[in-house]
């Protein structure tokens, strides 16, 4: 989870380790490399989860925010 681009609205009990996103509930919005809006997300706390054995943590966030082009809804 990455602070400058997600928001964590909930952390929940998971078999992921911790700081896993497990739920999207508004996606983000971002222009070239400047974050509009964060992601408003869930994560997991670890709890459930098997320590670590490889040593390398897996705490690399999804890509979950929208590249904001001008588009309406024509509906």
């Amino acid at each position: 989870v990455d602070p400058n681009r997600h928001e964590v609205m909930v952390r929940v009990e998971s078999d992921h380790p911790e700081d896993t996103i497990s739920e999207v509930y508004e996606p983000g919005y971002e222009t070239d490399d400047t974050v509009i809006e964060p992601a408003k997300v869930t994560v997991s706390d670890g709890s459930g989860s098997d320590p670590d054995t490889t040593g390398e943590g897996d705490t690399e966030a999804a890509d979950d925010t929208e590249t904001v082009d001008d588009d309406t809804d024509d509906e």
